[in-house]
């Protein structure tokens, strides 16, 4: 999503907090870049220390892209008097970058309803499902997260779940401009920890779950929780919402300011929750969730598909309260929902094919709800294909298959994003995890695995390729190569369907 709209302003004005001098102060400034490589002609460039370099270093680059100014973090550093153009030290830049892109762009946060989802699992669903709702109630919505950003139906593809706040309030901003009243906004754990959303105005903040993911980047599970931990006490936080069904969500009740107010979901009736779950009703074309809050009553009809997801529809409309939407036109709103991409999918429909299931899950909490999902759906056998990431936490390797190995039925082992390592590592890895007496198939090929499955599968299983969701590549040894689960499912289908004929004819 391009913008449509020029903004403009000068150097004195992103920074009033500074002085600067009198014939810098007027330096026009037509968009900020953090990046050298993505300065354009009249940009404030913005330097500082980060994970693999040091912003500060590539001064001479961003002026020669045509930056008319910088602003570079103090510490440390010396300004070269060759530099004529304006540079500016600020001190704890970083801590500052919210502030400095809110004076650019407007702040748009401010003007909006900023819906803020964290949690290991359920933050795409959560937001695109709110979008959806919403939208279909007429309040145009945009998205920021995994799937893209923009407004619902027209989003452009991202590399980071959180951008950058800089870009976070530019993409804020271009959606005002388009009309956008609310946003819903995944928020990572890198991104929470990195101030990726450092003074945006969050109007409600929503946690879904925790479970182990990213240790490879935090550390422990503890510092995991405390990065998530860090929404539920955003600045000026209106709403809270948690997830009662969780314990660590459940505690961060306590780092919630005083004026915050505290919303929360579960699906069990015998828990003080604003929104429970009286009754949750699941069928083969999804679940019926009966719902009660505040003495009113109502039921969510949907085609989605396990317990996770009845859970995710419960925090939905618990943030479409919390955003001021009655119980009944929320719950209407979101039995309209479309499946999210990618996120427990189905891909076959046809009687007389097995039912098919592309989802994202790449942690074994993640994985052990599909596969428990899934139970409820099937009186057939589970096949279950996945994979891990390389160059991730290696740790829960053995602990996605030891869960492969007690919910599926059948399980075959095959490659995700091998990354820089070795497949036969990581597959040598989760093989750790396997009982001695549970048999099980490696296919290094992930198309060549979704295939074995799909094609020996009965009419009443269910195949489940986990791991990949609505990712288009796979990558191999720093190179992305065009691949898609749900496209390579419909294949392996295709090629059953033309198998069956040929063997009537």
């Amino acid at each position: 999503m391009k913008s449509e709209t020029r903004v403009v302003r000068d150097l004195q004005g992103i920074v009033p907090f500074l002085s600067i001098r009198d014939d810098w102060k007027n330096t026009v400034v037509t968009g900020l870049a953090v990046d050298s490589r993505k300065v354009q002609a009249g940009n404030c460039f913005i330097a500082y220390p980060g994970h693999g370099s040091d912003g500060r270093n590539f001064l001479r680059a961003a002026f020669s892209a045509g930056a008319s100014s910088a602003l570079v973090d103090a510490e440390g550093f010396a300004i070269d008097p060759s530099i004529e153009r304006p540079v500016i030290p600020v001190d704890a830049l970083r801590s500052r970058l919210g502030l400095i892109a809110a004076n650019f762009y407007g702040d748009p946060s401010s003007q909006l309803k900023l819906l803020a989802i964290t949690g290991t699992n359920g933050k795409t669903s959560v937001s695109q499902l709110v979008a959806q709702a919403l939208d279909y109630l007429g309040k145009r919505c945009g998205v920021i997260g995994t799937l893209g950003n923009g407004l619902v139906g027209k989003l452009e593809l991202t590399t980071n779940t959180t951008p950058d706040v800089v870009e976070c309030n530019r993409l804020l901003a271009e959606m005002l401009v388009q009309g956008a009243e609310v946003v819903a906004m995944e928020a990572s754990s890198h991104g929470l920890i990195q101030g990726r959303i450092d003074g945006l105005h969050v109007h409600t903040a929503l946690v879904t779950n925790i479970s182990r993911d990213h240790l490879d980047y935090h550390g422990t599970m503890e510092a995991y929780a405390e990065a998530k931990a860090l929404l539920a006490c955003h600045v000026g936080l209106k709403n809270l919402v948690l997830n009662l069904d969780d314990e660590r969500v459940a505690a961060m009740r306590s780092v919630a300011a005083p004026d915050t107010r505290i919303w929360s979901f579960s699906l069990d009736d015998s828990k003080a929750a604003t929104v429970k779950a009286t009754n949750v009703v699941y069928g083969k074309q999804g679940v019926d969730i009966y719902v009660e809050h505040e003495g009113q009553s109502t039921v969510v009809r949907s085609n989605l598909i396990g317990e996770f997801n009845s859970s995710n529809l419960l925090a939905s409309l618990t943030l479409m309260l919390s955003a001021g939407v009655e119980l009944r036109l929320a719950a209407d709103a979101l039995s309209h929902c479309k499946p999210v991409i990618g996120r427990m999918q189905r891909i076959s429909f046809e009687a007389d094919q097995p039912m098919v299931i592309v989802d994202f899950a790449h942690t074994p909490d993640a994985l052990e709800k599909a596969l428990i999902a899934l139970r409820k759906h099937t009186q057939g056998r589970i096949w279950c294909v996945f994979g891990c990431g390389g160059d991730r936490d290696a740790g829960k390797r053995p602990l996605m298959a030891a869960v492969a190995a007690e919910l599926a039925d059948k399980v075959i082992l095959t490659a995700d994003n091998p990354r820089s390592e070795k497949l036969s590592t990581i597959l040598s890895d989760m093989v750790k995890g396997l009982p001695p007496q549970v048999a099980f198939q490696i296919v290094d090929d992930r198309a060549d695995a979704v295939a074995e499955a799909i094609l020996n599968a009965a009419v009443g299983d269910v195949v489940l390729v986990a791991g990949k969701g609505h990712e288009d590549y796979q990558e191999i040894q720093g190179v992305k190569y065009a691949y898609s689960d749900v496209q390579q499912c419909r294949l392996a289908l295709h090629r059953r369907s033309d198998v069956c004929r040929k063997g009537e004819s």
